[in-house]
């Protein structure tokens, strides 16, 4: 039901007609996940490039906005104005290192979507993956008795799959929050650290699909980081 449903009905309908040919749904959501990242390559690839650019051009201004910082400390007003007319002159927009997001954005109805199907679909209820994993619409835990002493780890178990996602949300800052400004660099460190803690109570199946999708993220970014290095490079032979 709701305008969720027929999106959650073509995940359904992939996922099980995967299925007769991959028999672990672990799997099959790893399988289903490169497909969304394809689909959604044009948009997030665009996006990353016009993040970087934008953070590349931030970087070059900020000496400037500092200098406008001091220069102006004791007159907020006038600092937003000539940081915001510096800004035009360059064509920055304060904003635009966020453009990267909206992919993500984009790719939250299909996420809403497999979230609601692992919850809701009897074929994926105790559908197991590999390991620990034995049930994929269920919470990921590894459960090691000796780790029950700790207070913040009453039954002894471990998110294994949100921190790794979280690790590797963490390097893909790595190469996005360079330069640039510093507000924005830190909340660029703060959503993994977020999105570790939102995922953990959420279906193994939905925190492997993440992952998937960061892990191709990731690659993507490195891809493009040793471009632009070898790019910079060429610019600076004499």
């Amino acid at each position: 039901r709701g305008p969720i449903a027929p999106i959650s009905k073509f995940v359904l309908t992939l996922l099980t007609w995967t299925h007769q040919y991959v028999s672990n749904y672990g799997v099959v959501i790893i399988l289903f996940s490169c497909i969304m990242k394809a689909i959604y390559f044009p948009l997030t690839h665009r996006g990353m490039r016009q993040m970087k650019e934008m953070q590349e051009k931030q970087a070059l201004l900020q000496p400037k906005l500092n200098e406008l910082k001091q220069r102006y400390k004791n007159n907020p007003q006038k600092l937003n104005q000539e940081t915001m007319r510096i800004y035009r002159e360059h064509g920055v927009s304060p904003v635009g290192s966020l453009k990267g997001c909206l992919p993500m954005l984009l790719q939250l109805p299909i996420f809403w979507a497999l979230f609601t199907v692992l919850r809701n679909t009897i074929e994926l209820r105790r559908a197991p993956f590999i390991l620990w994993i034995r049930d994929l619409s269920e919470p990921d835990r590894l459960h090691l008795p000796f780790l029950s002493d700790f207070p913040f780890l009453p039954d002894g178990a471990i998110p294994v799959l949100p921190l790794i996602m979280g690790a590797v949300m963490l390097l893909q800052q790595r190469f996005t929050a360079k330069g640039g400004d510093p507000r924005t660099k830190m909340m660029g460190y703060m959503m993994p650290i977020i999105f570790t803690f939102l995922f953990i109570r959420f279906p193994a199946g939905l925190v492997l699909y993440w992952l998937v999708n960061s892990v191709l993220s990731l690659g993507e970014q490195y891809l493009m980081h040793v471009q632009s290095e070898g790019a910079g490079r060429q610019t600076d032979r004499p």
